[in-house]
């Protein structure tokens, strides 16, 4: 599932790999795992709905220079259909595959909710900040499907839902014995 380290940035890998790993819990689960949910928790296609969702905001910003993440789509055909999902997570892969290191180390501002009840801020990041955010968002969201999933009966590995540095100390861990 590695991708050449030399052509391709880490904030950018970790996006695909986050992408990919969604795609495999889809697999897994199939049609009726993907609508699987647990009341007040949502649904597997919901919860990749909403990951795909800031994927996209991160890209519509990058053609105007500022990013809003309250500003998602919604679709609810992508959190009830696994093909839309499938097209749309292959599109965003094309995309993320095309970034280059001129893109990913551009400036942006990021216009989101930070408090309850109060007025959205705008803070300045770099694109590459936000591919990081994004990775590690999907991540933490494929642990809750995976739960979802299986609350539900469907087979899914834990693994799928290990953030980077948590795999990266358990295997510092398992080295020194």
């Amino acid at each position: 599932m590695a991708i050449a380290a030399a052509a391709i940035h880490p904030a950018v890998e970790g996006c695909i790999l986050a992408i990919r790993r969604c795609l495999e819990l889809v697999d897994l689960v199939g049609p009726d795992g993907y609508m699987a949910s647990v009341p007040g928790q949502g649904s597997v296609g919901a919860h990749l709905r909403h990951c795909l969702d800031h994927f996209a905001c991160l890209f519509r910003g990058l053609e105007c220079g500022a990013v809003d993440y309250d500003q998602r789509e919604r679709d609810p055909l992508l959190e009830q259909d696994p093909e839309r999902f499938r097209e749309v997570a292959e599109h965003l892969l094309g995309r993320l595959l095309a970034m280059d290191e001129f893109e990913v180390e551009l400036p942006v501002a990021v216009r989101m909710s930070a408090s309850l009840g109060r007025e959205p801020v705008t803070v300045a990041s770099s694109v590459e900040r936000e591919l990081g955010f994004l990775s590690g968002h999907t991540i933490h969201h494929l642990t809750i499907m995976i739960l979802i999933a299986r609350v539900n009966g469907f087979q899914a590995p834990t693994d799928l839902g290990v953030a980077y540095s948590t795999a990266a100390y358990r295997a510092e861990q398992a080295a020194r014995g």
